[in-house]
Parts: C-alpha cells; structure tokens; sequence
C-alpha cells in the first residue's frame, strides 16, 4: 500500500513531507512524497534558503507516478501545505486520478494556513481551503485556528468547536478532526473528532515547546493508523498520544524540532495513552 503525501519538506527539521514519511514508513506503508515546497529548514527557526514548486513540477512528477501504472496500490492522498494557491488544483487534479484508479483511495485534508491566530498563507490559499478542497476531503484535520478560517465561526473552546464541527460535516467530508482546542482546564488542549453522528474529544497536557510540524506528524499518524484499522477513534487516540510523546521529548531534549528518528518506535507506541471522551 502507499500514500502519495502532498505537502511542504524541509532539508533540516520535521515538518510536512519530512514529518509523515518516517512514521508512515514505520506504519508499514509506501510514502510517495510530492513536494510543494522545499526548504533548508522552518522559517520560524530562521530565514530559510529553497524554493516553491509550481504546480506544473507538481503534475509533471504526479503524472510520471500515473503512467507508472502504479495509482491503484495508492490508499490515501494526504494534502498539506500549498505553497501558492496555483498548486491547489493540482492536488485536486491527484486526487481525482488517484480516485479513478482506486475508488477507496482517501483524501484526507490537513489544510495548512496557520496558528496560534496568525495566518501564514495568502488569501487565495484560504479560499481554495474553503470552496474546494474541503468540499472534496474524505477526512479534514484544522487546527483550532483554521477551522476558524475555514467557517467563520471563532473557536475558541469545546463549544465553538462544536458548532465549527457541524458547519464542516454539512460541506460533506466523513471526518472532521479539530486540533489545539482550549480546554476547560486551560493546562490542556482538546482534539474532537466527529464521524457518523458522534462526537469525542481527547484531552491532554500543554507541552509548552514550539511545536513546528505536530500538526503534521498528527495528519499522518492518524492517516495510517485510520487506513490500517478503519476505526477512526482508536487512529485519533494513537495519533494524539503519539504527538504528546514527541512533544514531551523535544521539550525535555530542549530541541527546536521534533527529532522524530529518536522516538520512531515511541510515537507508535506511546508510553502515555487519553481516553477520550464522548460528546455527542
């Protein structure tokens, strides 16, 4: 099995491609990188040297991928970071081959724009988010912020996530995951994830570190765990309990990334476990 991942890399550092291919790899599966962007590091940590693809790059590789006759092992598309809105239709375009060749492939959306209520993205990327992808996604995983964007509704706790949960299911994907909710205890933060007609969180201690591609080793742990089980709460747990185990290690580690090779075995089987808890 493989998964074409769609979405930024960096030279130095986990974050996008760099942040799935390992674990997914470790998942047992094939991971077909396709890069948007390609940077020396995160900007966050300095200026960074690279370049971002266009989206003619984007369908010349995906294409090569297509006549390699190969599309019908690909399980899952995973889409992130774009780079520039011109390279939205381009995923699109992957996702809709890759469906043609295998009607079970995923589209699973991790629509990537920013946090912490900063916007890192232009507008047009933001729109195509809205008007496109969302629409097209069989799971869709924003941040608390992003959902924000993506609804215009402000969460801002469990409740407004809530109703940001239902905007999102009337737009049709199957699941909706919501990151970085503040909880009640404002120590800790909540992850909802909402499928069929029930709705759980999962509640887990601040790890107070930069977090630069949590979100992204979250989209692919749960993304190869929900593909290798079908059970939509056990993946969000493990991928959930995972991301606090790398969290915990970088900040203990004092490092500014999320070292993944070190705790490769670790974010598989984490050695803390949040049950999570039924809302709805």
């Amino acid at each position: 099995m493989a998964i074409l991942s769609i979405q930024s890399n960096v030279i130095t550092g986990y974050v996008g491609n760099a942040a799935a291919r390992l674990p997914l790899q470790r998942l047992g599966f094939e991971v077909w990188a396709l890069d948007t962007v390609t940077l020396s590091n995160h900007p966050a940590i300095c200026p960074p040297a690279g370049e971002t693809s266009n989206p003619e790059q984007i369908l010349n590789l995906f294409n090569g991928i297509h006549s390699l006759g190969l599309l019908k092992k690909c399980v899952a598309v995973l889409g992130g970071y774009l780079g520039n809105a011109e390279n939205g239709p381009a995923m699109v375009h992957a996702v809709i081959k890759t469906r043609e060749e295998n009607k079970r492939a995923l589209f699973v959306c991790d629509p990537v724009m920013g946090d912490n209520g900063k916007i890192y993205v232009n507008g047009d990327i933001v729109s195509f988010y809205k008007n496109r992808a969302v629409g097209l996604a069989d799971i869709v995983l924003p941040n608390a912020f992003e959902a924000s964007l993506l609804t215009g509704i402000s969460v801002t706790d469990v409740g407004s996530a809530l109703q940001a949960i239902q905007n999102l299911r009337n737009r049709g994907s199957a699941i909706i995951i919501i990151t970085g909710v503040e909880a009640p205890d404002t120590s800790k933060l909540a992850t909802l994830i909402s499928f069929k007609d029930e709705v759980w969180q999962t509640i887990t201690p601040k790890v107070e570190i930069q977090s630069h591609g949590a979100g992204d080793l979250l989209s692919a742990l749960f993304t190869g765990n929900y593909v290798r089980s079908g059970n939509p709460l056990i993946s969000v747990s493990g991928a959930v309990a995972g991301v606090y185990a790398a969290l915990k290690n970088a900040k203990k580690s004092q490092s500014e990334t999320l070292s993944l090779v070190s705790v490769q075995r670790t974010i598989l089987d984490p050695p803390e476990t949040f049950t999570p808890e039924r809302l709805r």
